[in-house]
């Protein structure tokens, strides 16, 4: 890694953040460690998505792209979750549908840094490993058969869908692209099934075309959606070649342009520049252990808030956020504010005060929200202040 890969820097007219950095240093050493085991395993492996155009275009990482995407065809696939156990120890996890239940990524694998947090607001509240990550999912096998393929589609879609209401159910009214009552009837027939049998039907459905009987692969252990279904000809991996990904060579089909067209329309070219964006919600810390972040200050925002006092921490665009979705419900009485030139000013219809004040406003009755993405920091501040009962607002979470 060069000396000065943590320092801030603009690329592709984006800024690439030192945070940002930080998070590639933790997936970048994820992937030495799969890639050490995977190479002495002999375990066949390519670099995916965003990480092979990534490894082409820029010799690294997309500057807006926040993940490592791996694909294994289905055989090394199952071979590493065999493996996984015995070869992978603390900090790192390898992250299974079948040995972490409380979490569902669409019938991937994930290895993950335990020390560290990532938490997608879709697994608050679940007691899951919610360390940084990289993607590992299985290339399998197409039927070229229009029928048998579109048999082939619809059975993953099932049992994805009903691992995700196995899993995500009880949080909430819908996901994706269901309706409430698709969701519910997913809800109701998930109960009925085991957890493991359901990811035992899953896998069955993806790999029920073995690589001898097509010559179309595809991707089916991501979420639903036609990106995932557009099918790559066989015989683009039957060659490999290496390229540089930041410090680590890393192998990608050589006929990559071939696959690059599969996956992007417009191939090499840059997207514009209001697309240049990470596309993963929820939030970071490199630095701490994801066990010890106190999930219910996020969770039970709302949780027996009825009859309370409200007040908000944090006068800028999270507070248009939350009094857009929620402040009719749920109208705050106070917003608090650490910038000066706010106290004393109106914010929708409330008066933005001091934090000074807080301690002596606060009773039992009360509910305090901090509405500000620097919900660390102000959580210091209010217990420097007293105040040990709080919560934190997060405007991308379904509540």
């Amino acid at each position: 890694m060069r000396a000065d890969f943590f320092k801030e820097e603009v690329i592709c007219d984006y800024r690439v953040t030192e945070k940002m950095k930080r998070i590639w240093a933790v997936q970048l050493d994820l992937l030495e460690k799969f890639i050490d085991v995977c190479d002495r395993n002999g375990l066949t492996y390519f670099v995916s998505y965003g990480t092979l155009l990534g490894a082409v275009r820029h010799n690294g990482y997309i500057p807006w792209d926040d993940d490592i995407d791996i694909m294994m065809p289905r055989k090394d696939y199952n071979l590493l979750k065999l493996i996984a156990e015995k070869e992978f120890s603390h900090p790192y996890f390898f992250q299974t549908p079948e040995n972490d239940p409380e979490n569902f990524t669409a019938g991937g694998c994930r290895l993950r840094n335990s020390n560290t947090t990532y938490i997608e607001y879709l697994n608050l509240g679940h007691n899951c490993n919610n360390g940084c990550y990289i993607d590992i999912t299985a290339l399998d096998g197409v039927f070229d058969n229009k029928l048998k393929r579109h048999r082939q589609i619809k059975r993953v879609d099932r049992y994805k869908s009903l691992l995700y209401a196995k899993v995500y159910g009880k949080d909430f009214v819908t996901l994706f692209d269901h309706s409430k009552l698709q969701w519910g009837t997913l809800r109701f027939l998930a109960k009925l099934f085991p957890h493991k049998w359901l990811c035992q039907q899953f896998d069955n459905a993806c790999s029920a075309c073995g690589f001898d009987e097509t010559t179309k692969l595809g991707i089916f252990t991501q979420k639903n959606g036609d990106y995932e279904y557009r099918y790559f000809d066989k015989d683009i991996f039957e060659q490999t070649v290496k390229l540089d990904f930041e410090h680590i060579n890393v192998p990608i089909p050589a006929d990559y342009m071939r696959y690059i067209l599969t996956v992007w329309d417009k191939g090499m070219e840059l997207p514009p520049l209001h697309e240049r964006k990470p596309k993963h919600e929820g939030f970071f810390d490199t630095e701490t252990p994801y066990k010890e972040h106190a999930l219910p200050i996020f969770t039970d925002v709302f949780k027996d808030i009825k009859g309370k006092r409200i007040f908000l921490f944090g006068a800028g665009l999270m507070l248009d956020d939350y009094m857009k979705k929620h402040g009719k419900k749920y109208q705050p009485e106070f917003v608090f504010d650490n910038d000066p030139n706010k106290w004393g000013t109106i914010r929708h219809g409330i008066v933005v005060k001091n934090p000074a004040e807080l301690p002596s406003l606060l009773e039992e009755n009360t509910r305090l929200i901090i509405v500000n993405i620097y919900y660390r920091e102000i959580g210091e501040q209010l217990r420097k202040l007293g105040i040990n009962q709080f919560y934190a607002y997060l405007q991308d979470r379904n509540y």
